[in-house]
């Protein structure tokens, strides 16, 4: 990707991936230059409602497929 010079994003099959070996305490968003890598924990309030507008996402796709 070019947000990263290093090479720790990488595109598989349409989709922007980067390791994640990092068991939640990443190194690459610390030492990130151009800031494009960002971690942030979710906060389970927002996890569940990001579930919800994901449910509510795949039943819409399902019925008008």
């Amino acid at each position: 990707m070019w947000a990263c010079p290093f090479g720790a994003i990488t595109v598989r099959e349409g989709l922007a991936v980067k390791c994640d070996l990092c068991d939640g305490d990443p190194e690459c968003s610390k030492v990130c230059t151009p800031g494009a890598i960002k971690f942030e924990r979710l906060k389970p309030f927002d996890l569940e409602r990001r579930m919800r507008s994901l449910e509510r996402r795949v039943k819409a796709l399902t019925t008008i497929l």
